[in-house]
């Protein structure tokens, strides 16, 4: 199921329009990873969200919200995270959040959840 179509089937949903492909080179450049293909899907497409009270992060002007700074603020919490991992939801609490390595598979804390962003956004 493609991203834009678990967000037609959603009710409570703010979105933006989506970033270039230059944008999200530029954040995997400066987090010296590769985004899994739908994370990189929702970033062109959309390029944050809101999802039934959930912020997930992405490309945008909030530091709260990026995924850069988020990602960066949270590898320096959690010891043993893998360096190729990035955060895709700071539950903003103690800590937590929700982590996607570059094959997609994505993780609560350091337990796997998930085998994608396009599964985890089906969720909530």
């Amino acid at each position: 199921m493609k991203l834009l179509d678990v967000l037609a089937d959603k009710d409570d949903v703010i979105k933006g329009n989506g970033v270039s492909e230059e944008e999200v080179r530029k954040a995997e450049e400066e987090l010296k990873v590769t985004f899994a293909p739908d994370y990189r899907e929702y970033l062109l497409s959309a390029g944050l969200l809101m999802c039934n009270g959930h912020e997930l992060t992405g490309i945008g002007n909030s530091e709260r919200t990026n995924v850069v700074a988020v990602t960066k603020q949270m590898q320096a919490l959690w010891e043993g995270i893998p360096e190729n991992w990035y955060v895709i939801e700071n539950e903003n609490m103690d800590g937590a959040a929700m982590w996607q390595d570059p094959q997609g598979n994505v993780y609560f804390n350091k337990k796997k959840e998930f085998s994608s962003f396009t599964e985890f956004l089906s969720s909530l």
